[in-house]
């Protein structure tokens, strides 16, 4: 079988060779795990949005003293978590002061412009009570439509200052342009849904009082 006794390291060689040698894709060595030949391997992927975003990025952490910690979706690699001393107070209202941080990061998240990518989320700043964090929360539109998901929200500090930034965009919904008619009406779609799920259409008949 070609097998000599030989030290450890010499097998290991011989079995490298081998691997090479009849260009296995997938092969395992011992202590080596899989291999995939060179002239095979897959060349890197570059993400220009996420470039993009990288150095958006980079600009706010030079920016921040005390360093920024980060965290990305595991799915996309967008940003979901920002928390730092971020932006300092303005003497503005958590409002103002959550749009400005926004705009200047806006490459951060991907976006191109906060009056037409986000909307104030109806609620309004949300107090954690006395001493705590505020909340501010924008929503993710398009089209002027709010995106389902898509939301950014922005903590501030008992001194007024940007604190963290949590949230998600979807990046390929930035600057998309829809017409937000619906194509159908709430009859046609339910029995759209209803064909889609090969189910019969139940119709409740509207409410009356007696």
């Amino acid at each position: 079988d070609g097998t000599r006794a030989t030290s450890g390291g010499a097998l290991l060689d011989d079995a490298l060779s081998a691997h090479r040698f009849l260009g296995w894709r997938r092969g395992w060595a011992p202590g080596v795990g899989p291999m995939v030949p060179e002239h095979e391997a897959a060349p890197a992927v570059v993400d220009p949005l996420r470039e993009a975003r990288d150095t958006a990025l980079r600009v706010v952490e030079d920016r921040v003293e005390g360093g920024v910690a980060i965290a990305r979706s595991p799915v996309d690699g967008t940003i979901t978590y920002l928390s730092g001393p971020l932006l300092a107070s303005r003497g503005s209202d958590p409002a103002s002061l959550a749009r400005e941080f926004l705009s200047n990061s806006l490459g951060v998240w991907g976006l191109k412009d906060v009056d037409r990518d986000l909307t104030p989320d109806p609620s309004g700043v949300v107090g954690c009570g006395k001493g705590a964090r505020a909340r501010v929360t924008y929503c993710q539109v398009v089209s002027g439509v709010p995106l389902l998901g898509g939301e950014l929200n922005v903590q501030i500090a008992p001194d007024g200052s940007v604190r963290a930034v949590s949230g998600h965009i979807e990046p390929r919904a930035v600057g998309a342009v829809v017409d937000p008619r619906p194509s159908f009406n709430s009859d046609q779609a339910a029995v759209a849904a209803a064909s889609a799920m090969g189910a019969p259409v139940w119709r409740v008949p509207r409410p009356k009082l007696y």
